[in-house]
């Protein structure tokens, strides 16, 4: 079946001979897009008796092109760190890529990043460092932006890190869906009140092979909980600098 445009057109009386023109108006319909055909039918109750009733149906020669405005669809294509190993309250930078997979611009729009303990991310996450403002992106096209945000209190464990592009819906887009992405991968993070540092001692003395140091302050050593802790010790860049403890140990040094 046809699609009727617009309201009817009424006509008044006509005499013989006579011509009437109306302008109407009407909303181009949801269609496919494709090429269509305009026509009318005349009389299409068949209210009046005529002569000739096989010609009420005329229709214009040239076809028309209905086609949809473009919509823009925007992702984040890449998210990369500065590093995956984080620290309480350190800070961290990232870059964040978006393309627009529309065929329309998107306008200017906010993004965010957020951090979460699985790959589903979304508002309900810990947001990390302030939006990120990206101007209007061209169909096709694609822009990076670089944030620093500073690591927010957790537990020490594995984290993911993910964007919602257009974290606040400021632009309609073809498949509003895929706005959410997590990186790939995951982060870790330690509290800020320890550092872990893992290394074997084969014997009483330790020495730095990557040019930095550890010497005894005033704390010593102690031992709790199966962990072996060193307080008021202190880091140093020197090559020779070594530890050497009363007794051969073997573990890990918490800082």
């Amino acid at each position: 079946a046809d699609t009727p445009l617009g309201s009817l057109i009424v006509f008044n009386s006509m005499p013989a001979g006579d011509t009437q023109n109306i302008r109407q108006y009407f909303t181009v319909p949801n269609l496919q897009d494709g090429r269509y055909y305009l026509g009318a039918l005349i009389d299409i109750h068949n209210h009046v008796d005529e002569k000739d009733e096989s010609n009420n149906a005329p229709f214009r020669s040239n076809s028309i092109t209905l086609s949809h405005p473009g919509v823009p669809d925007l992702e984040a294509t890449t998210l990369s760190l500065s590093s995956s190993q984080w620290i309480v309250g350190n800070q961290i930078s990232a870059t964040l890529t978006e393309k627009n997979t529309g065929n329309a611009s998107a306008g200017n729009h906010e993004s965010q990043l957020y951090l979460s303990t699985n790959n589903n991310i979304t508002t309900s996450d810990t947001p990390l460092g302030n939006a990120i403002a990206f101007a209007a992106i061209s169909a096709g096209g694609q822009a990076s932006k670089n944030i620093t945000f500073t690591v927010p209190s957790k537990s020490s464990g594995t984290y993911y890190i993910g964007v919602i592009t257009d974290s606040r819906n400021q632009v309609t887009e073809s498949n509003e869906n895929n706005n959410a992405r997590p990186r790939e991968g995951t982060v870790s993070i330690v509290s800020q009140s320890y550092i872990q540092l893992n290394w074997p001692f084969p014997n009483s003395s330790y020495q730095s092979p990557n040019g930095w140091g550890i010497t005894n302050g005033s704390g010593g050593l102690w031992h709790g909980g199966g962990d072996y802790h060193a307080q008021d010790w202190n880091l140093s860049g020197s090559n020779d600098c070594g530890v050497s403890f009363a007794s051969p140990i073997k573990g890990k040094v918490i800082l």
